[in-house]
């Protein structure tokens, strides 16, 4: 009987050290899809920055040679950003509100298109102005989710 009762809690035991080791582990593995996640979108942040600047950069520019040249690079900046952009909602799982990523992150993207697809400079600065304000609103609901879960990307936090 002591001896079924010692065998018993011994498998109690490694039974509550494996459940402890599986939900620790499970632990790690949410967190690092968490930081994944939010890195990822951080740099698409960077990356849409990027087009709004060189947006405003074609804005300045006169040459109409260059201009063009420019054009045909913004329609590869927004293709690689919307593979990046497939790549980080890969990654998305209940880290932040999916319709409202979708809508914001869509929202960017869609006034940078429209930027390429305008004919006249004053409709371009137009959308870069809009590409702006979309990146503001879209960087601060990703900030805000960074907050509620607790995940510090920076040496700053």
């Amino acid at each position: 009987m002591k001896k079924g009762l010692i065998i018993l809690s011994i498998l109690l035991v490694v039974t509550l050290l494996l459940t402890f080791t599986y939900v620790k582990t499970q632990s790690e593995q949410i967190r690092y899809y968490k930081t994944s996640f939010f890195s990822g979108a951080q740099d698409l942040i960077e990356n849409y920055q990027f087009i709004l600047d060189f947006e405003k950069s074609y804005l300045k520019e006169q040459n109409s040679d260059k201009k063009k040249q420019m054009l045909e690079n913004h329609i590869n900046l927004l293709s690689l950003s919307e593979n990046h952009s497939d790549s980080v909602k890969a990654l998305l799982y209940k880290q932040v509100n999916i319709d409202e990523f979708v809508e914001l992150e869509s929202k960017v993207r869609m006034e940078a298109g429209l930027f390429q697809s305008s004919s006249s400079d004053s409709q371009k600065q137009i959308h870069a102005k809009n590409l702006d304000e979309a990146i503001a609103k879209f960087s601060k609901f990703l900030d805000d989710g960074m907050k509620t879960n607790d995940v510090c990307l920076s040496d700053s936090c």
